[in-house]
């Protein structure tokens, strides 16, 4: 979350929201789910009924509207990428307890 930073995409301020939706009866979270949807409904990519269905309250989650974003491995690397031998599997400084 701290790598977010302050952006209306941190976790922690939907989960802000709730908590003082539900203890103090403020519609924060809502008024944080409503900003985020006119947000996506201002992409671009998202044909009109979605943008029409978000805008009246509708979440991509619900609509089934993924991201496309390319998610990528941290330095733009790739499974075979990893060299396996220089990895220790022995488990001596894994602690179960």
């Amino acid at each position: 979350m701290k790598s977010k930073g302050f952006h209306i995409d941190n976790p922690a301020y939907m989960a802000g929201g709730q908590v003082l939706s539900a203890v103090g009866n403020l519609p924060v979270d809502r008024l944080l789910r409503k900003i985020q949807n006119v947000r996506d409904a201002s992409d671009e990519d998202i044909e009109m009924w979605a943008k029409v269905a978000l805008l009246s309250g509708w979440s991509k989650w619900e609509l089934g509207i993924e991201d496309k974003k390319d998610w990528t491995w941290g330095d733009n690397s790739s499974f075979e990428d990893i060299k396996f031998d220089e990895i220790d599997f022995d488990g001596d400084d894994i602690n179960f307890e």
